[in-house]
């Protein structure tokens, strides 16, 4: 029965549209969440809740079969609802302006403790990607859960690392849980819900469209105690979230970067704003007052972190990085030539050589080592 009402109340989002407020009064007026979705155009407008207009658009695109459509959803995808009726539901997010009234789940639902966002940059530097997969490695090695946006670049080296701690990872979509975006990390979504949780507040099948990405970033600010931005253009997602943090009374720590460089604009500006420098894991495990269960040696010196690239394409990394030099970049398809690997399997085994700090991407995607 708790399921029933989960995907009666996620279609009432999904198709009306009503803030918390005015969801709770739709409901209470008809005594439960499947006698309010299925409601006739008379009853509907006897709650006074919508306009004319409105209700006629929500009577021509109801779809009377959404909620056995979630419910076989969640049950193809081992997925869940989360309403924010429920035990389960996040309480920081609670606290938020506008929290989203349900959540779509896979894997384990991280309601509170200490979490941390790390966001920045699609168009991320060698710096940018090594800072953050060693910032997320050994924030989650103190037992921070690490939560990011799944995107390219600073996200996904944010996830990479955390999934080389202890604590979970969680990844907010700006799409329908059924859609890797980007379609390069679906492997690295598996490991994520395996590890973590996959949230997303969007319908199944929704398409991962820009409107969408705001919303999902204040979702990511609303999760954790601060946010860590790495590197990020002054204008774009990050700094949105950034904002959103300070807004929320969050802490928001920035990773200092070059000044002829555009990615560094956003956490630079912050700083100057007054958000916290940092430098070290350390700076951010004091204010939660935890520590490393070990030494610091290889965030010095940079040691091994070609040893870290993901063993399961050792083979396929070892040929590549082998085809590649220091001097003269070369482009997927000619890497993909002379290795003869499919081309799937290259732009795997680069990406993860360039979150290792192995390799540097160039403008053209054209690649070097380093």
């Amino acid at each position: 029965m708790a399921d029933t009402y989960r995907n009666y109340f996620a279609a009432i989002c999904a198709g009306f549209k009503l803030n918390i407020s005015k969801t709770e009064a739709l409901i209470d007026y008809f005594g439960d969440e499947c006698k309010a979705y299925e409601a006739a155009y008379e009853a509907l407008a006897a709650t006074g809740l919508f306009t004319k207009s409105r209700l006629e658009r929500i009577i021509a695109e109801r779809d009377r079969n959404l909620p056995s459509k979630i419910a076989a959803f969640c049950k193809r995808e081992n997925a869940r609802i989360v309403t924010y009726r429920d035990k389960e539901y996040p309480l920081p997010l609670r606290s938020i302006l506008n929290p989203p009234k349900v959540l779509y789940v896979k894997g384990s639902m991280i309601c509170d403790g200490n979490l941390i966002g790390i966001v920045g940059s699609r168009k991320a530097s060698a710096y940018g990607l090594k800072a953050a997969r060693l910032f997320a490695k050994d924030l989650s090695a103190a037992g921070i859960s690490i939560v990011s946006g799944g995107a390219r670049g600073i996200d996904t080296a944010a996830h990479c690392g955390a999934l080389e701690g202890t604590a979970p990872t969680v990844a907010v979509f700006g799409c329908g849980l059924d859609i890797a975006y980007p379609h390069e990390n679906e492997r690295l979504f598996a490991k994520i819900a395996e590890h973590g949780a996959i949230i997303t507040e969007f319908l199944p099948g929704t398409k991962p469209l820009p409107n969408n990405f705001p919303a999902r970033n204040r979702i990511i600010s609303g999760l954790v105690k601060g946010v860590l931005v790495v590197e990020a253009a002054k204008k774009g997602g990050a700094m949105i979230t950034a904002e959103f943090a300070l807004d929320e009374g969050r802490e928001v720590y920035c990773l200092p970067g070059s000044i002829f460089s555009p990615t560094s604009a956003g956490p630079n500006a912050l700083i100057k704003q007054g958000a916290r420098l940092v430098d070290r894991p350390e700076d951010i495990l004091e204010d939660f007052q935890l520590f490393l269960p070990k030494s610091k040696e290889e965030m010095n010196d940079g040691i091994g972190l070609f040893d870290k690239v993901m063993t399961a394409n050792r083979t396929e990394v070892k040929a590549i990085i082998d085809n590649l030099d220091f001097n003269e970049a070369k482009t997927v398809e000619e890497i993909v030539e002379s290795t003869g690997l499919p081309p799937g399997v290259a732009a795997s085994a680069l990406l993860e050589l360039k979150l290792a700090g192995a390799v540097m991407e160039q403008a053209g995607r054209r690649f070097l080592k380093q």
